[in-house]
């Protein structure tokens, strides 16, 4: 029996050692492992910070590129824009120079119009003046011929009475009943006159 016991012994010892050995390796393995995917990670880490790097190098160049361009295109923009105020500006001079001469022209042409116009406004009034000046002389004229008429007639009227008179007076004698009648007489020496 002792030697079966010292047997299972060393068997148990065996198999122990064994099982340490197979402990160990296994610890060992693991521990490999451990530190395989440590330097792993360490890998994946390292590449990931590197692509990381990368990616800001990336992003920063494209950032600078980018203002860059933009820089170019305001630049390029201020150029034309103060292109285009030049141009303007020189348009505005010459559409205020236009301007000018267009007011001159205008009031040269208003005013020699308004200076003649008011001088034939002038004259018009003038003549208005006198033609009313006329128009009334006239109306006078007339309504003077009127009476004139009037008066003509009346004188022809006292005319033909006295005409008709003297011939009545002319039939009869200056002298009745043996004298001279000076009254008969100077109406016939009247009529003798007219």
């Amino acid at each position: 029996q002792k030697e079966t016991i010292e047997l299972a012994m060393k068997e148990v010892t065996s198999q122990n050692e064994k099982h340490n050995k197979s402990s160990n390796e296994l610890a060992r393995t693991i521990e490999y492992m451990k530190k395989e995917n440590s330097f792993n990670l360490l890998r994946i880490i390292s590449k990931s910070l590197s692509q990381r790097n990368i990616s800001r190098q990336l992003v920063e160049s494209r950032q600078k590129e980018t203002e860059q361009i933009l820089k170019e295109l305001k630049r390029k923009e201020e150029s034309k824009h103060q292109s285009y105020q030049g141009k303007i500006n020189v348009i505005t001079k010459h559409l205020n120079h236009f301007i000018d001469r267009e007011k001159i022209l205008y009031d040269l042409l208003v005013n020699n119009n308004r200076d003649a116009l008011l001088q034939h406004k002038l004259k018009s009034r003038d003549v208005s003046f006198q033609l009313d000046k006329i128009i009334l002389k006239r109306k006078d004229l007339e309504d003077k011929q009127g009476v004139a008429e009037d008066e003509m007639k009346q004188m022809e009227d006292g005319v033909y009475q006295i005409e008709k008179q003297i011939q009545e007076h002319s039939q009869t004698s200056a002298i009745q009943e043996g004298r001279v009648n000076i009254l008969h007489a100077r109406k016939k020496s009247l009529r003798r006159r007219v």
